[in-house]
């Protein structure tokens, strides 16, 4: 699949068939997280294969107030998005002027290529935010000095929403100054 077929054509799929993930895909998809780009090459983002029903029932019940609690449950395949802190961006910066961790902007990186890639292989995900962060770091084992940044259920897809809309180019461009036109 060419890259912008891929941006283009992908979905938040929520409802999974329950076929395995093959392990070559797996592998696959996280070997493509791991060459996202990280500030200085830190390399913060760190990722919990989950595959054990049991372990992703007790994730689910992180999940009190998500729509993506059945997601958890039904995905063949759920990856936990960890971070190292105090690895990627200006640790010990002056917050007034300089941005701080950039952990979060790292693994975000990193996901969006695990999303274009199970794309790619045929599988549907969706990116999980809302959970309590520090259960699911006990339920899995991640030791301080990391934080749980989300969670990805992956599967094969039992559904095909159809494409939200989305703003004009136009409407999210400006040329030189915010606000200002930028002409097509």
């Amino acid at each position: 699949m060419e890259v912008f077929e891929a941006i283009q054509s992908r979905r938040s799929i929520r409802s999974f068939r329950a076929d395995p993930v093959r392990r070559e895909d797996i592998i696959q998809i996280l070997d493509s997280a791991r060459w996202a780009p990280s500030w200085k090459n830190s390399q913060c983002p760190r990722f919990v294969v989950i595959e054990d029903v049991g372990i992703k029932q007790g994730i689910s019940q992180t999940l009190t107030r998500n729509r993506s609690y059945l997601s958890v449950l039904t995905a063949p395949l759920l990856i936990v998005v960890c971070a190292e802190l105090g690895k990627s961006g200006h640790t010990g910066c002056d917050p007034a002027t300089e941005k701080g961790d950039w952990y979060m902007f790292d693994s975000a990186l990193a996901v969006q290529n695990i999303l274009l890639s199970a794309w790619s292989l045929g599988l549907g995900s969706v990116v999980i935010g809302l959970f309590d962060a520090p259960a699911v770091a006990s339920i899995t084992g991640v030791p301080e000095g990391f934080a749980v940044v989300n969670l990805i259920a992956i599967g094969y897809p039992d559904e095909w929403p159809e494409a939200p809309a989305r703003r004009p180019l136009e409407q999210t461009v400006s040329l030189n100054r915010f606000g200002d036109r930028f002409t097509l």
